[in-house]
């Protein structure tokens, strides 16, 4: 057989698109076959694994893709709040200001926890671990962070999926407007903290 012509990773992405739209269940070969522009014969062949090892790439694209474009935001020197604002710019863009669902929010509802568990939690916990240290820096109290964090992204997940419940975008929107203010809420202004100063001396 002859290798597939297209890309393995623009393969990835064209199957990322109907798994987002259609899930992993109702994601059939065909859909998959025909949105890729490979025949099933093809996939097989950069998918030995059928629809499961599909997926797995998928999941593992989309880790890497979201680390680039929204979780790099969180990282670096910039002031704790200015992170958090360009991670709530990023995300927007990422989801398209609430258009696009959240690939890991639905695998996670769906796939089974022992095959791919591993893979969903990991782009979940390092999104958590990051806000955690942004909070950090921010002057929250360290037993604070890590749940200040998981209500973030638990607000913005939920923001996803009712947006698209309900054909608006206005729910993802409002939340992104009011995100920032709400999640450094009984933090003071714009104190450095401990960690910050460390980091400026250092830089």
């Amino acid at each position: 057989m002859r290798p597939p012509t297209i890309p393995r990773e623009e393969v990835i992405e064209r199957l990322a698109r109907v798994f987002r739209s259609a899930g992993f269940d109702r994601a059939t070969l065909t859909a998959l076959s025909r949105e890729s522009g490979l025949q099933r014969a093809s996939l097989y062949h950069l998918f030995p694994g059928g629809k499961a090892e599909m997926a797995k790439a998928v999941i593992d694209h989309s880790n890497i893709a979201f680390a680039s474009a929204v979780l790099s935001t969180l990282e670096g020197s910039p002031p704790p709040r200015q992170r958090f604002g360009d991670m709530v710019e990023s995300i927007n863009r990422y989801y398209k200001s609430g258009r696009e669902a959240c690939l890991l929010g639905s695998f996670a509802l769906e796939m089974p926890s022992d095959e791919f568990g591993a893979a969903i939690r990991a782009g979940f916990l390092r999104w958590i671990e990051l806000l955690s240290r942004v909070f950090l820096e921010a002057g929250l109290p360290a037993g604070e962070c890590h749940i200040r964090a998981r209500e973030v992204v638990a607000m913005i997940q939920g923001a996803l999926v009712v947006s698209r419940g309900i054909e608006s975008k206005s729910v993802f929107a409002e939340l992104l407007r009011r995100l920032p203010a709400r999640a450094f809420d009984s933090l003071p202004p714009a104190e450095p903290s401990i960690v910050t100063q460390r980091r400026r001396r250092t830089a």
